[in-house]
């Protein structure tokens, strides 16, 4: 059986950081002076987000040992790539031989279970928020294969103008809201990464997402139930506590967020956790070891 844990998501940032490997830890400098450090079977994921960052060959080693992912971001805080381990899991070439051997029938129906999950995900938020829900939660029942009437779209237009207001739109170029998404955005895709690396998937194999730009389409597939929960994470710094900047505060706020308490069908967990379960039975599905995808359906507790 695979395990996980679920460790801290560590960002590098300010000027002249120096990492390097201390023992059992990950080590960080400022020129000569030790300035923090934190134990490497700890670490969930390492956002690389700072000026003139150097490290030492034995620490991207040690990550790629532990399937930690790194991320690189732009002075936006815009992912620009993510690095992997080759090898993630002892059945990767079978689980992988399985993936892409995939029939189109059977992804349009997992993409329709998704799309399925992301819309009823985006009416509880909405709910939680006292929107206007109802909507979404009808159209969440009206998905077909493949998304073939774009549920997914109409859901979009009727959840960004009730979430952040009808002048909202979603530009990963533009500041205040939308640097925020990107920022939780970048957080989420990072923790799907290393479950579906954890579970022997390839991310460059999607089950809809396809972009020759795009060399983790089936990350961004599985983060799709999970958006929700920034968008209220932002719609908490923005609306209700007035903040429009990237600053320590808000980046501790959205990185914890996948560390919440929620509540499935089943259990209190975490979205985090959630999100291995789905790569995990995502990869019996493709096996043929399990009929239906994994989706439950997921609410904060209060």
């Amino acid at each position: 059986m695979n395990t996980y844990h679920c460790g801290r998501i560590i960002e590098i940032s300010g000027l002249n950081r120096f990492l390097k490997k201390d023992r059992g830890s990950l080590g960080v400098y400022e020129k000569d002076k030790k300035i923090g450090s934190v134990a490497f079977d700890d670490i969930q994921a390492v956002i690389f987000n700072a000026y003139d960052l150097c490290y030492t060959h034995n620490v991207m080693l040690e990550f790629a040992q532990r399937n930690i992912p790194v991320i690189f971001c732009d002075n936006k805080h815009l992912p620009k790539s993510i690095v992997l381990p080759f090898d993630g899991y002892f059945h990767q070439s079978r689980r992988m031989m399985f993936q892409a051997q995939t029939k189109k029938p059977l992804n349009k129906q997992l993409w329709k279970s998704i799309i399925t999950a992301k819309i009823t995900q985006q009416a509880m938020a909405l709910k939680i928020l006292n929107k206007k829900y109802e909507y979404l939660l009808n159209l969440a029942g009206e998905v077909k294969s493949d998304d073939s009437t774009n549920c997914e779209g109409q859901a979009a237009k009727h959840y960004f103008a009730e979430i952040f207001g009808r002048d909202f739109i979603r530009d990963r170029e533009q500041p205040g809201i939308n640097t925020l998404l990107n920022y939780g955005y970048t957080i989420l895709r990072s923790t799907a990464a290393r479950a579906v690396v954890s579970y022997g998937l390839n991310p460059s194999i999607g089950i809809k997402h396809c972009n020759p730009n795009n060399s983790m389409p089936l990350v961004d597939d599985l983060m799709e139930p999970f958006r929700p929960f920034v968008d209220m994470e932002v719609y908490e710094i923005f609306f209700k506590d007035g903040l429009f900047e990237l600053d320590t505060e808000n980046k501790i706020r959205l990185v914890s967020l996948l560390d919440k308490s929620i509540t499935t069908d089943e259990i209190t967990t975490t979205p985090n956790q959630v999100m291995h379960k789905i790569a995990s039975s995502l990869s019996r599905v493709y096996a043929e070891a399990e009929k239906n995808l994994y989706l439950p359906t997921m609410n904060y507790l209060n």
